[in-house]
């Protein structure tokens, strides 16, 4: 991912979610100085600067299915480590010990997820291997006409203050993917 340059107008940033009302948190990469909670000033800058750039991928994909996507998608493609995951009722598993998925896993959950790393994405960021912090969360998603699918929300955060669009970009290509 080629970084975006500043856009005018709008505050620097570095942790983009496509949910605003109920971010997905960290748990596994959480610690003392990057809480797992979603900063209360961001909420405010993605509503007015981000909001419509930003979606949820809805899939008619089953939870388990969409999960298992996300996941193929997150590692082939875009080659972030997966460092967590589980369902988010049991807690989060070391993604290390952990083989293929297994229907326990997400079967009969309201929520899956996994949190990830990314070097990717810019210069700093690979020359200084500052990882960004990725969560991905899927939930069932009913639409109109009652058919169950899956709904995936995906949240990137950064280190550094200003992270010039590099989350931003990878939430829009990891949604946007053609193999969904």
């Amino acid at each position: 991912l080629k970084h975006s340059p500043i856009v005018k107008g709008r505050p620097a940033m570095s942790d983009f979610t496509t949910d605003v009302d109920d971010p997905p948190q960290f748990v596994w990469l959480a610690d003392s100085n990057h809480t797992g909670e979603y900063p209360d000033k961001n909420i405010v800058l993605m509503r007015e600067y981000h909001l419509d750039l930003l979606t949820p991928k809805t899939t008619t994909l089953p939870i388990g299915a969409a999960y298992i996507r996300a996941l193929t998608i997150a590692q082939e493609e875009f080659q972030w480590h997966v460092v967590a995951r589980g369902p988010a009722d049991t807690g989060l598993v070391d993604a290390s010990t952990l083989g293929s998925v297994q229907p326990e896993e997400w079967l009969d959950k309201d929520e899956v997820r996994f949190e990830a790393t990314s070097t990717s994405g810019s210069f700093r960021h690979s020359l200084f291997r500052i990882p960004d912090e990725i969560v991905v969360r899927v939930r069932p998603h009913t639409f109109e006409d009652g058919y169950v699918g899956a709904i995936v929300h995906v949240r990137s955060r950064g280190h550094l203050p200003d992270d010039r669009g590099v989350n931003e970009k990878r939430i829009k290509a990891f949604v946007g993917h053609s193999d969904w």
